[in-house]
């Protein structure tokens, strides 16, 4: 991985936030520090029968969390499990982004949907603000 990977921030918006069904996955992937945060130029949807988020390039303000991991390489060995990152072809891809806090714009990485959503099931959450239900779990112990 590259150095980038070192120390940073990831910027989640659906299972992994606070009281959320996988908030428990982000703390298996190591140490971290939670702040509200938002990003601009985004559009997120709600998947069903997925039970989970996609987000894409797009117009709308996201509201979510900003992680902060010092060891973001390992964070994310356990992160991409669940995102489906190494799959063939993968469910989500990373990207960076800037993320706004109360206090601070940082750089960021986001997980971005790789599939289209112009299709049945995928609804526009308009609030920018996504609130899940349970879902099954994708290659990791709960």
């Amino acid at each position: 991985m590259s150095e980038d990977y070192i120390d940073g921030y990831i910027f989640v918006y659906g299972t992994l936030k606070s009281l959320e069904q996988n908030a428990w996955v982000a703390e298996k992937a190591g140490p971290h520090t939670r702040a509200r945060a938002t990003i601009s130029g985004f559009d997120l949807y709600d998947l069903v029968p997925e039970g989970y988020p996609g987000l894409i390039v797009g117009k709308g303000k996201i509201k979510g969390e900003l992680l902060h991991y010092p060891d973001l390489e390992g964070a994310f060995k356990v992160l991409d499990i669940l995102e489906g990152a190494n799959e063939t072809p993968p469910e989500y891809s990373k990207k960076q982004i800037t993320a706004y806090t109360e206090m601070e714009a940082v750089t960021a990485w986001i997980y971005l949907y790789n599939f289209t959503l112009e299709r049945t099931g995928a609804t526009l959450v308009s609030s920018g603000d996504w609130h899940g239900q349970l879902m099954p779990l994708r290659g990791l112990d709960g």
